[in-house]
Order: structure tokens, then C-alpha cells, then sequence
């Protein structure tokens, strides 16, 4: 109902102990639907919101089945799923209605973080800057880099690389 919408943005919902893998089972204020949740089972997307029998809210999860029967009320944004993954029992959540157009946007944004300079391209672009041994030009297999942060932006930014447990620091001036 119209009401039911507007109240599961109102309000807050707890991840619930039965949450795993397939679904995350939340607890709040009842949603009712006009005629049940009952539906023709159609397909299930990650972060489906769908209403269970009795009233609460069932997130998809990535283990989720693919097809469902409850009524599905909207999705969780791609770019949310890292952080709802990871959330535990008992956490809070608030939903808030977005565009498609701002879901999308939020989307590109999270993967422009993640192709950022953080990303392992960085260390391969810097890799033949690092010295080890007599060596310069080094091939840094995934497995072995256990961090990378950057420590300082100006006119160069240093970065700190842990390669199999040793530190490197690495300089790359802007621009070149």
C-alpha cells in the first residue's frame, strides 16, 4: 500500500539472526501489500527487496535463489552491496528512494574509486620503478601485494608498497 511505502522509508530495520548468504532477514515495521505478497515467482536480482509473509522485508543476497514468489518492493544500489555484505546481526537500516539516474551515477563513482590509484595497474605502472636486487623490471604477482597507500599529495605522491612483507616506498612526480 501507499502507506506501507511510506513507512518503510520512514523507518529503520535491524538485520535479523536468521540472515545469511542467500537473504538478509530484516526486522521493523510491518509492510502490507493490497492483495498479499504472494506473487507468480519471477526473477531475483542481487539486492531484491522482497516481502515476506509476514510483513518484513528480505534482502537478496549473492547466494540468493533465482527465481522468487513475494512481492519485491525496490533494490538495494549496486554501489551499497560492499557495504550491506558486510554489515552484521543486529545492524541498522534506513532505506532512502533514489533516481535511477543517481543510482547509475552512484555506481560510476564507486568504480572510478576502485580503478583509482589504489588499484593493482597503479602497481604494475610503478613496478620497474622499484629496486630489488639487480632487477628493474619486476613482475609483482597479485598474491604477494598486501598493501598499498599513498602517504603524501603535493607536486609528487610517495606511496608505501608492502610486497611479501617488505616496504617500498615509491616517488611519482605529477605530470610524468
Amino acid at each position: 500500500t501507499e502507506k506501507s511505502i511510506k513507512n518503510f522509508f520512514e523507518s529503520s530495520y535491524v538485520i535479523t539472526k536468521d540472515s545469511d548468504r542467500m537473504g538478509m532477514r530484516l526486522s521493523g515495521r510491518e509492510i502490507s501489500c493490497k492483495n498479499g505478497v504472494d506473487i507468480i515467482s519471477d526473477g531475483m536480482t542481487f539486492g531484491a527487496i522482497q516481502i515476506a509473509g509476514n510483513g518484513q522485508p528480505i534482502i537478496m543476497m549473492a547466494d540468493r535463489q533465482t527465481t522468487g514468489g513475494y512481492v519485491k518492493l525496490g533494490n538495494v544500489v549496486s554501489a551499497d552491496f560492499h557495504k550491506l555484505a558486510q554489515a552484521l546481526q543486529k545492524t541498522k537500516i534506513r532505506f532512502i528512494p533514489i533516481t535511477l539516474d543517481d543510482a547509475i551515477k552512484s555506481l560510476k563513482e564507486m568504480e572510478m574509486i576502485i580503478a583509482s590509484e589504489y588499484s593493482y595497474e597503479v602497481i604494475q605502472e610503478i613496478r620497474a620503478t622499484i629496486a630489488i636486487g639487480p632487477e628493474r623490471d619486476i613482475k609483482i604477482p597479485k598474491q604477494l601485494v598486501h598493501g598499498i597507500s599513498a602517504l603524501k599529495r603535493d607536486q609528487a605522491i610517495k606511496y608505501n608498497i608492502v610486497i611479501d612483507g617488505k616496504n617500498f616506498i615509491v616517488e611519482i612526480e605529477k605530470g610524468k
